[in-house]
């Protein structure tokens, strides 16, 4: 008669593990629904203004929401005013809130019908359910890396207490999501599922400029599969977002090709924007030599990683090679993104993980402590991102960025000083 008990303390360990994950982040929204003054019912009878609103950033998702299922005011979703005046509704919000301030429609059509059915909620209760499915995508993301990557629980326990991860919920921002879809299109590249692993990787088309970095990489490889899955991904959201309104995905396109006009617009902070577009925006306030600057280094970066990539081979031959690679468009999204918040930087888990992976499996004894140099530099950025923005506000330019370029020339180096080996 077959055993069938060995199954059963793996069981156990699996969820073991799950509740180890889930701890911090347990911990995390505890605490932010304890304490945090963006989860505290307002007094409806008093008329203060608060500096900033309830729910953080989510007061984008909740108000877009609620416009695009109103018949009425659906296609007015990406105008200006109209979206100012909504988020600043009292009637609609239940607080008053700085109404110099405001959060621009900037996603696709597709991704506030999604989020829409929050709209029919109080904003409040919207909120928390907002929070807790973040947290959710945070333990979710955790555990993939765990599960097929090897990362070790306790290093993702303890990026857990980041400020980017922590900031990311307290803001009601999608920072854990982002992370959740780029572990899982790692892990279906990794076990050559390319096709499906485009399709997961089309999902963060909300922000579609975190994708190009990667999508340029996959297709200087020729991995034509994944391009295919991708494809279909991107094509099945368009088209979700012409049948809601063809109209509303011109306007959204619109808002895109006017991008660069968003950095000045109200609230928006260059000092917590780590890429070489706000390195270059602070160095030299917003000029036509800023904007040059900006596409020289980030099409510099972007072309040697692709041609030092394809020149490697697959980028992909052995499980080193895609941990590195991938860690490294990773990065290299971030450097490159024309806008990206201290909250983006979640996403750094994944390559930490991937690295960290790569150090602990490393066989060349002088190189052990080299070999911990990528992951330890991202380390140092996660939890020294609030000095480093600090040091922005005062000498005026965010040189986080330059971590980030020093953490991209390790994995680099990394990556070639040894002899491609193919499986």
């Amino acid at each position: 008669m077959a055993d069938t008990h060995p199954t059963q303390p793996r069981r156990s360990s699996l969820l073991i593990t799950l509740a180890l994950l889930a701890m911090v982040p347990a911990m995390i929204v505890a605490g932010l629904l304890g304490l945090s003054p963006n989860f505290k019912s307002p007094n409806q009878s008093s008329e203060t203004v608060l500096s900033y609103p309830l729910g953080g950033d989510f007061l984008q998702e909740y108000v877009g929401g609620g416009l695009i299922q109103d018949q009425a005011l659906r296609k007015q979703l990406y105008d200006a005013e109209t979206f100012n005046v909504a988020q600043h509704d009292p009637a609609r919000i239940g607080f008053l809130w700085d109404d110099q301030q405001f959060f621009p429609a900037v996603y696709p059509p597709f991704w506030y019908a999604a989020v829409g059915p929050l709209a029919e909620l109080s904003y409040l209760t919207a909120a928390k359910i907002w929070l807790i499915l973040m947290t959710v995508a945070l333990i979710a993301g955790a555990w993939i890396l765990n599960r097929f990557a090897g990362v070790p629980v306790p290093l993702l326990m303890a990026m857990c207490l980041s400020s980017p991860v922590i900031q990311s919920l307290n803001a009601g921002q999608k920072g854990t999501l982002l992370l959740l879809i780029l572990s899982a299109s790692y892990v279906l590249l990794k076990q050559q599922r390319h096709f499906l692993s485009g399709l997961v990787f089309a999902l963060i088309a909300f922000k579609p400029h975190l994708a190009v970095a990667i999508g340029l990489w996959m297709v200087a490889n020729r991995n034509w599969r994944w391009c295919a899955g991708a494809l279909l991904g991107l094509s099945s959201l368009a088209i979700a977002s012409v049948m809601i309104s063809s109209d509303l995905l011109r306007d959204y396109l619109n808002v895109v090709s006017g991008f660069g006009d968003y950095v000045q617009s109200g609230g928006y902070n260059l000092h917590e924007s780590f890429s070489l577009w706000s390195f270059w925006q602070q160095l030299v306030n917003h000029s036509l030599v800023a904007k040059v600057l900006t596409i020289m280094t980030s099409l510099s970066v972007l072309v040697v990683s692709l041609w030092m990539f394809r020149q490697r081979g697959s980028g992909a031959s052995t499980r080193q090679d895609v941990d590195r690679a991938f860690s490294a468009m990773v990065v290299v999204t971030i450097i490159t993104s024309p806008h990206l918040y201290t909250y983006d930087l979640t996403v750094l888990l994944l390559p930490i993980g991937l690295l960290a992976r790569v150090a602990i499996d490393s066989k060349t004894q002088e190189r052990d402590y080299a070999a911990w140099l990528p992951a330890g530099l991202l380390v140092v950025l996660m939890f020294a991102n609030g000095a480093l923005i600090s040091f922005a506000q005062s000498v005026g330019v965010q040189v986080g960025v330059l971590l980030l370029l020093a953490t991209w020339v390790a994995i680099m180096r990394f990556s070639f000083a040894e002899p491609a080996r193919v499986s």
